[in-house]
């Protein structure tokens, strides 16, 4: 009798055992968890503040491009009311400054590029060492995790706290954007339309200057025809060969001015092309980027699941062996 209620006395202590050890675990596994959850969105959050960082530099180069693009609109616009007065030397220096000032911006877009695929490539990298580096604290953190636990508490607080912050400070931020954006487009919009104006006005000038031009001809012809029998004819033959071969070089100088501001508009048209471009291949780049981060997230729970499946055998191997030594024992005591 004695002995039987001995045995059931060990059986329930093991059974009680069994049970703490299986409570201690359990709390160690949801403390890691809980660490391991915000640790990534630690680095979710990083991701996303350097991806709003990205996004806010590619909006000032382009607001920075399209002033320059302006301003170069603007000296062109110019550069027309003052060709009559320079000479060809000066036109091809401006053509020249307009062609090293794109190869300059040009190797100002590479240097960025190149500086965003370094950023992204040591971002990878830390995330991967990052990865590596938890696998390993893991196994210490196990044993720290009851008396880390108030402490983690404590810091998801201020967390999130400091979540909220951000949250109104990126709202902030962002209603900042629209309004420089609106105020961007207006701006454009306004250039846009003294452009058209400017155009209109150029138009009509051409125009007027022609009906002028088509006036003193029909003047010259009726004076030529009136002094044929004069003895001044010859030199009003002459003078009328010189003004026929000024009005040539002029219409030349025409000719040659409007090719210039083609040449002018296709660069630009070129430009905008190019930005386009460089646009779609930063986007693919982010898509790439979120690709690798979801890759990462995904090794990151396949550890987690075969962690916790190598806990659940060790437990099932400390309760076989477990059940082993009270059956011995049980037999012992009948014994």
């Amino acid at each position: 009798m004695q002995k039987t209620e001995e045995a059931e006395k060990i059986e329930v202590k093991g059974k009680v055992e069994e049970a703490e050890d299986i409570d201690e675990v359990e709390e160690k596994v949801k403390v890691a968890e809980a660490i391991e959850a915000v640790e990534v969105e630690e680095a979710e959050d990083e991701r996303q503040r350097k991806s709003r960082r990205c996004s806010r530099h590619r909006r000032s180069r382009k607001k920075v491009e399209e002033a320059e693009n302006i301003e170069v609109e603007e000296k062109v616009e110019d550069g027309v009311d003052r060709t009559q007065r320079k000479s060809r030397r000066e036109k091809f220096e401006e053509a020249e400054d307009i062609e090293v000032k794109e190869k300059v911006e040009e190797a100002e877009d590479i240097e960025v590029e190149e500086k965003v695929e370094d950023a992204d490539d040591r971002e990878v990298e830390e995330k991967v060492e990052d990865a590596e580096d938890i696998e390993l604290k893991e196994k210490v953190e196990v044993a720290e995790a009851i008396e880390f636990k108030e402490k983690v508490e404590e810091a998801e607080d201020i967390e999130v706290e400091e979540k909220v912050k951000e949250a109104e400070d990126i709202e902030v931020e962002e209603k900042v954007e629209e309004a420089e954006d609106i105020e961007v487009e207006e701006k454009v919009k306004e250039a846009e339309d003294i452009e058209v104006q400017e155009k209109v006005e150029e138009a009509e000038d051409i125009e007027e200057v022609k009906e002028i031009v088509e006036e003193a001809e029909g003047i010259e012809v009726e004076e030529k025809v009136e002094d044929a029998e004069d003895i001044e004819l010859k030199e009003k033959v002459e003078v009328a060969e010189d003004i026929e071969v000024k009005e040539k070089v002029e219409d030349a100088e025409d000719i040659e001015l409007k090719e210039k501001v083609e040449e002018a508009e296709d660069i630009e048209v070129e430009e905008k092309v190019e930005e386009v471009e460089d646009i779609e291949v930063e986007e693919s780049e982010i898509k790439e980027k979120v690709a690798e981060d979801i890759e990462v997230e995904e090794k990151v729970e396949e550890a987690q699941d075969i962690k916790v499946e190598e806990l659940e055998v060790e437990e099932k191997k400390v309760e076989g062996a477990e059940d082993i030594e009270v059956e011995e024992n049980l037999k012992r005591h009948k014994t």
